[in-house]
């Protein structure tokens, strides 16, 4: 019996602890880094698709289902199955998004940001921030990953090339069809 409850707890804490795969909020537990831009839309609220910049795709989820969130912007990358890797969650301006986070990943170290451990083969990080020029009401918390083939992925690689950018940039003019169903 000792055994038993001592493979109990082990499996318990190795879920818990290596097998994390959901780094949002209860309200987007749902969601994975790497899903196509159609499985999000289809469990989401999401409203026009629009393409930036030619590496990128964005989305907005204007009906959240928390009465805390203002609005969500997804951002998906633009080749392939336009792959999910950044989350911009915006809270109502009286929640305290800095204690969502810590709340969400513990306390952060030196850094501005979060570094966090991930079962996935990329890198995840998230910050937050409540000013912002170009984001009105900003009290926001982003967690980004740096899933391949996407622009987060290139500067996590410290991949600086030219050449690297103006091709998924040529590739990315291309691109018509915005969250393809596959």
């Amino acid at each position: 019996m000792k055994h038993f409850c001592l493979v109990i707890c082990i499996l318990f804490y190795a879920h818990n602890s290596f097998g994390k795969n959901s780094y949002f909020p209860q309200e987007l537990s749902n969601l994975q880094f790497g899903m196509s831009c159609h499985s999000v839309s289809t469990q989401r609220h999401m409203s026009s698709f629009e393409k930036e910049m030619n590496f990128r795709v964005s989305a907005i989820d204007s009906a959240p289902d928390s009465v805390e969130i203002a609005k969500i912007t997804y951002y998906f990358g633009i080749l392939e199955d336009q792959p999910l890797y950044s989350v911009s969650i915006q809270y109502q301006p009286d929640v305290n998004v800095e204690q969502i986070a810590v709340d969400l990943f513990g306390v952060k170290g030196e850094e501005e940001m979060w570094i966090l451990e991930s079962a996935q083969p990329y890198a995840i990080r998230a910050w937050v921030f409540t000013e912002n020029p170009v984001v009105e009401n900003a009290n926001n918390l982003v967690i980004t990953a740096a899933v391949p083939s996407t622009g987060e992925w290139y500067e996590h690689q410290k991949i600086e090339s030219e050449e690297v950018f103006s091709e998924m940039f040529e590739k990315g003019k291309n691109i018509s069809v915005l969250c393809p169903k596959h």
